[in-house]
């Protein structure tokens, strides 16, 4: 009778220290899960926000230049004056905002990202602000434009563009990337290992070297 008894208490007390710690362990991995999904969205909103700033400043100060050209063909000295300030505007919170969009490409995205706003973008930005500058200036003084300045000038500037959006679409797809991996299992790496229960720990030590566990 005792020793049923016996059996029963430590049978009780075995299943509930064994149940309270099976919870208590998948508690553990879902607060995990739930806190690197949070990370993933938080980095994921980042990098929308530094798209958004640099797509829109680019396309911005990219139409200003049509704009201020296209005003250079015409017999109004005022809508030029207009439209250069309207780019100068545009040209000071680019170049303002420049070197922290750099930053933020190579940190949040990639280098090579970075690497094609300055060779592809910004290095037309510069050739082409200082042509249209040559010309608004020949222009407040009385000069036209040439037609075959012109076309040159749009040419350019429709180059310019293309660039602009290959850049943009390359981009939007990397962040894109991003997000589709915020519900993706989880690598198990040597960053991450403190993100795995025992029991996924251990079973790992069984199975064949993969390129996931290079870093370990």
């Amino acid at each position: 009778m005792v020793t049923a008894v016996v059996t029963v208490l430590l049978t009780f007390i075995l299943t509930g220290i064994l149940g309270n710690s099976i919870v208590q362990a998948w508690q553990h991995r879902n607060w995990i899960i739930q806190r690197r999904i949070q990370e993933a969205e938080l980095r994921y909103a980042a990098l929308q926000k530094t798209f958004d700033e640099v797509s829109e400043l680019a396309g911005k100060r990219q139409h200003r230049m049509f704009r201020l050209l296209s005003s250079l063909t015409r017999n109004d000295e005022d809508v030029v004056r207009k439209r250069l300030a309207e780019y100068d505007e545009a040209s000071t919170l680019w170049n303002e905002r420049l070197v922290a969009q750099f930053s933020k490409l190579t940190m949040q995205l990639t280098h090579g990202l970075s690497l094609q706003l300055e060779r592809e973008i910004q290095s037309q930005f510069v050739k082409l602000d200082g042509e249209l500058g040559r010309a608004t200036v020949a222009r407040l003084k009385g000069t036209k434009l040439r037609n075959a300045d012109f076309v040159r000038l749009s040419n350019m500037l429709n180059g310019l563009q293309g660039r602009i959006g290959t850049f943009n679409k390359r981009t939007l797809r990397y962040i894109d990337d991003e997000k589709k991996a915020l519900y993706q299992p989880e690598k198990l790496s040597l960053r991450t290992l403190d993100r795995f229960p025992t029991w996924e720990l251990f079973k790992a030590l069984f199975k064949p070297r993969q390129s996931s566990f290079d870093e370990l």
